[in-house]
């Protein structure tokens, strides 16, 4: 039976998205769900106790789980894979003790198959054992079925007759003794414990014929917290007899170190007489023991006093009988102190810190709490100090055992750039023991942006520009500044201003530019209207934190002299006399230009014969020189003058005729007008000097003698001008004019008189310069000063 072609494709169809889901589930990589970075597990928790619990996606079903490694390394920790539910269980293979070991770093580690190649991760687990108050333990024998001490019926009141050996594994516990009862009934006040010491007191002595020879004293050890241990003193009196055997040393205080192994020799007793003496404690210890015929004191076992405090301090009663005489004994006091030694480290929870905060956390700011202690009995003091690198100095500070921030943590520096805007230290922690120990605890806090800081401009805030420049030509650079990391990271646009469009503003350097030419003359000035944007300045994603800013900015448009001069009118025609004063101007030519900080310059550039005219700024003038002697210098009646008017780029040129009419006729004298000047005498008087009388008299006779021939000087002078203003006859008559028919009887003369060269002067005219009378002829234009 043949399957329809629908039925066919579709089965195809399902065929490949299968192979396809398989092919996508197959090519992911293994990863963990839900997996903790750290748990915390209570002390003593019992086998089985389940540590962490977390999924693992992976396209392999029987992929490889398990755990590689334990910091430090121990066996406590089991892993169990459950496959059908790709689920992983860490549980307790053994107690966990926090005073042993108060943390643990599990690595776990997966790896699968997959179609092409193999895959692994793997991921820490910080195990923090959590402390639990235990209670103390008291010495086995103690307990169960209880210590038994003979003492001597005269032992003094306030004898230490035993010591309790108690400990308790919590650190830094305080353990309290008592006597909660004893047998015979009544005489628990007769014990006593001084506390914190572990030395069970007798109150008062004993008598061994009237009073109880036997007592049972029922001991109570007790934390701070209320739990406890018990057990039981069994006490026997012993009599005294009369002969008594000496000690060397009755008493003797003995100090020796901890961390010393049983066997090790501790001090000697010896009894001063008596024969074959034997020793042994009244005092049972299972710290310390005697050899009972060479009275040497040992140690019984190796001595902790971090395990055992009650070690720090043990009285040891001796005594010494004569085997050979019955009732012969002596008695001895031993106090031996164990010193604690300085052999464990401080343990820190945690054993390093790492945390992330803004750039804007206050000063004050609590990062962590130090959970520091150290096992040992003494010198477990901790003193904490900060060991910054190059970038954390003095941004950390310890307060008590709070790290806390200093200073700013500044994310905006290229040194915190490069390291990764992560601030490092390490806190060391010492105790006081001799030598001290210590640990370090790495210190790593990370930084994140806060757009703190809005942009500025720090100017110019003026640009100039020729016009006439090309488009794209750069005009200058607003330099906008953002001390946020990554300094200056900004965008720019223009938002006002610019209508016409005429700039274009580059938007990462903020570079103006030109979009076409400027003209000074249409327009001299531009206000640009400059915003300025902060760009991925804060942890926040654009927008939400950006910073904008806006600033005006001006525009000169600079003139450039792109204009000619013109000039109105640009042709000129005047007449003027040939006696013009040099100080009279004969024109004034007008000139205007578009650029208005054009400077025009006017020169005669053509027509100027004889050199008769000059330019004084844009006034023609005449030099006063003109001659019309037909003998001589001939100069023209008209004048066809080209005057350039030069911008220093371009020139025009200007027409200007002038007509120049020869004198030729007597010129009426001009008077000079009398300027009348008013004379204003001031008198300063500076000092005053009382000369000495010989020095009055010869200043007299000397200015006498000045005035005298200052005055015969000026009668000379006056005689000689007298002699020379006396005119001839011939220079107080009339000027004739050429040609004229009247004569008299010394008209040769008066022509004598005049003749110079076979000529004459026939007019007499007065200078308009000078004021001066001067005589000329009017053929020649020779003139002659009176």
């Amino acid at each position: 039976m043949e399957l329809p072609a629908v039925s066919t494709s579709m089965a195809l169809l399902f065929f490949y998205s299968v192979l396809l889901i398989v092919s996508f589930v197959a090519a992911q990589d293994p990863s963990f769900i839900n997996i903790p970075a750290s748990v915390n597990v209570t002390e003593n928790s019992p086998i089985h106790t389940e540590v962490a619990q977390f999924g693992i996606m992976t396209a392999d079903p029987n992929p490889k789980v398990e755990i590689v490694s334990v910091v430090p390394a121990t066996n406590a920790f089991n892993l169990v894979y459950d496959k059908s539910l790709s689920t992983a269980s860490i549980t307790l293979a053994a107690t966990l003790d926090f005073e042993t070991q108060p943390w643990y770093t599990i690595t776990v580690y997966v790896e699968d198959y997959n179609l092409t190649s193999v895959t692994n991760i793997s991921a820490n687990i910080l195990v923090r054992v959590l402390d639990v108050n235990e209670p103390p333990q008291c010495e086995p024998q103690l307990v169960s079925p209880g210590v038994t001490v003979q003492v001597r019926e005269d032992i003094s009141p306030g004898t230490s007759i035993y010591v309790v050996l108690a400990s308790d594994p919590d650190h830094n516990s305080v353990l309290q003794y008592n006597v909660s009862d004893a047998l015979p009934s009544g005489s628990a006040n007769r014990f006593r414990f001084l506390n914190p010491s572990p030395s069970l007191l007798n109150t008062g002595s004993f008598n061994y014929q009237k009073g109880d020879t036997k007592f049972i004293v029922s001991v109570v050890v007790e934390d701070q917290f209320g739990l406890k241990c018990t057990g039981t003193v069994h006490v026997e009196i012993l009599p005294v007899k009369n002969t008594l055997l000496n000690f060397t040393f009755p008493v003797q205080n003995v100090t020796i170190k901890e961390n010393i192994g049983p066997d090790i020799y501790v001090t000697k007793v010896t009894a001063s007489s008596g024969t074959n003496l034997r020793y042994h404690l009244v005092t049972p210890s299972v710290s310390f023991w005697i050899d009972q015929g060479s009275g040497i004191i040992r140690t019984g076992m190796h001595l902790d006093v971090d395990k055992t405090p009650s070690l720090t301090y043990t009285m040891l009663l001796v005594r010494v009988y004569s085997a050979d005489s019955s009732g012969t004994s002596g008695t001895a006091t031993v106090n031996v102190f164990v010193l604690d030694v300085n052999d464990n480290f401080p343990v820190c929870d945690p054993p390093s810190f790492l945390v992330e905060v803004k750039e804007t956390e206050p000063i004050g700011t609590v990062l962590t709490t130090l959970k520091c202690s150290d096992a040992d009995i003494t010198n477990n003091t901790l003193s904490y100090e900060i060991v910054p690198d190059g970038n954390s100095l003095d941004k950390f500070r310890l307060t008590g055992n709070n790290l806390e921030i200093n200073d700013t943590l500044d994310y905006d520096s290229e040194e915190i750039a490069r390291a990764n805007f992560q601030y490092k230290a390490s806190i060391i922690v010492t105790d006081s023991g001799v030598p001290p120990l210590s640990i370090s605890i790495p210190i790593q806090v990370g930084v994140y942006p806060v757009n703190e800081f809005k942009p500025t401009f720090p100017g110019p805030f003026f640009f100039d520009v020729l016009e006439n420049r090309a488009a794209h030509t750069v005009i200058g650079s607003v330099n906008g500044q953002d001390r946020d990391w990554e300094f200056n990271n900004l965008h720019y646009s223009i938002i006002g201003g610019n209508i016409p469009p005429v700039f274009y503003i580059d938007m990462k350097s903020g570079t103006i530019h030109l979009l076409g030419s400027l003209d000074f003359e249409k327009r001299i000035s531009y206000e640009l209207n400059i915003q300025v944007v902060d760009i991925d300045q804060d942890r926040d994603p654009d927008p939400l934190k950006q910073n904008t800013v806006n600033q005006l900015f001006t525009v000169q448009v600079q003139d450039e002299n792109d204009n000619p001069p013109v000039c109105n009118p640009p042709f000129h025609e005047t007449t003027i006399y040939s006696t013009l004063s040099a100080r009279d101007p004969v024109l004034t030519v007008t000139c205007t230009d578009r650029d208005i900080n054009s400077v025009h310059t006017f020169r005669i550039s053509g027509g100027n014969e004889n050199n008769r005219f000059t330019m004084n700024g844009n006034q023609l003038m005449s030099r006063n020189t003109f001659s019309y002697n037909p003998a001589g210098v001939m100069d023209p009646l008209t004048f066809d003058l080209s005057i350039q008017v030069s911008d220093g780029v371009f020139i025009t040129s200007v027409k200007v005729i002038v007509h120049v009419v020869p004198w030729t006729t007597t010129s009426p004298t001009t008077t000079t007008p009398l300027v009348t000047r008013s004379i204003k005498t001031v008198t300063v008087l500076q000092g005053y000097w009382e000369p000495e009388p010989w020095f009055v008299a010869i200043l007299t006779i000397s200015v006498a003698l000045a005035i005298g021939t200052t005055a015969l000087l000026i009668w000379k002078i006056l005689q000689c001008t007298s002699l020379s203003k006396a005119s001839p006859p011939e220079m107080t008559a009339p000027l004739v004019q050429q040609g004229s028919s009247e004569t008299t009887g010394n008209t040769g003369a008066e022509n004598g008189g005049f003749r110079t060269n076979s000529q004459y002067f026939d007019g007499r005219a007065q200078d308009p310069v000078s004021g001066r009378t001067y005589l000329f002829n009017s053929n020649t234009g020779e003139r002659r000063w009176v």
